[in-house]
């Protein structure tokens, strides 16, 4: 019997929107791509369209009850800031239900705080081209807490919550309850879900080993780095291993300053202005 089946099998994983597959597949740079395009994959769906409108005219653009129809929404954010969104709100929609505030943390807003992050940080580190990617990567990143979160609550949230007060190993905490843990159920999830192979490897290899940091692909490393940032930011545990491998990824990117004076308490403030910030805490 396939063991990766059996474990994944223990838990409810809820499937992809259609429209959800065909915007993760959609690239914005194609010279093909364009506003008709994407208003054409994501008109179906009423509530989509109902909240870029509504980020579309939030403070943060400017233009508060000015943009009007879906196409014009499109053209204010650009195609690449609407993919971004569409991602984060199915990500809202797995994790709804989740109301013990520990829980929400791991599995909403430290997963849209790495995304942002992680966009920011691909300037930082010189691979611009890997913006989106990373951008994707740390929104779904932690699907693995969601999934756990989502199936075991209660459970889950007594597991974070002694990690947070006393250490040691989350990944071997999940283990001893579940036979698995987050990083091994996402990779499982992401796999399932038919998702980008780059996405399966980034979660597979997310908690490397300080010293593997050169074989690594960038996006790995960008969103493990944001990841690590996004956890220190909101306050929560960050382990010894996590602070080397944080190092060990500066060290090799040659910014080690620069991240440290960027991503600051100055930085999260301005940050929770993000309307992508927003949607995560309204919810």
């Amino acid at each position: 019997m396939n063991e990766s089946k059996d474990t994944i099998d223990q838990f409810r994983v809820p499937p992809l929107p259609a429209v959800f597959i065909r915007v993760l597949q959609y690239d914005p740079s194609s010279k093909d791509s364009g506003t008709h395009e994407m208003e054409a994959i994501i008109s179906p769906d009423k509530s989509i369209c109902a909240e870029v409108l509504r980020v579309a005219n939030s403070a943060f653009y400017g233009r508060s009850g000015k943009v009007t129809t879906l196409k014009d929404a499109i053209t204010l954010l650009g195609l690449k800031s609407v993919k971004n969104l569409i991602i984060l709100l199915q990500s809202k929609v797995i994790n709804k239900n989740l109301r013990l505030e520990l829980l929400r943390k791991y599995s909403n807003e430290v997963p849209v705080l790495t995304a942002l992050i992680a966009h920011d940080l691909c300037k930082i580190v010189e691979k611009e081209s890997y913006r989106d990617d990373a951008f994707v990567a740390g929104l779904l990143h932690g699907i693995g807490n969601s999934i756990l979160a989502m199936n075991k609550a209660l459970e889950y949230y007594n597991i974070l919550n002694k990690y947070e007060k006393e250490g040691g190993s989350l990944i071997d905490l999940e283990k001893t309850a579940f036979q698995t843990d987050h990083t091994e159920l996402g990779e499982k999830v992401f796999r399932l879900w038919k998702l980008p192979e780059q996405y399966s490897v980034m979660v597979a290899n997310y908690m490397f080993p300080p010293d593997k940091v050169s074989d690594m692909s960038d996006l790995t490393r960008i969103t493990s780095l944001a990841g690590f940032l996004a956890r220190k930011l909101e306050g929560l545990r960050v382990d010894s291993a996590a602070e080397e491998r944080a190092k060990a990824i500066m060290q090799f990117y040659q910014a080690e300053d620069k991240v440290n004076t960027t991503f600051n308490e100055n930085y999260f403030q301005a940050l929770k202005l993000h309307p992508f910030y927003e949607q995560v805490m309204a919810s």
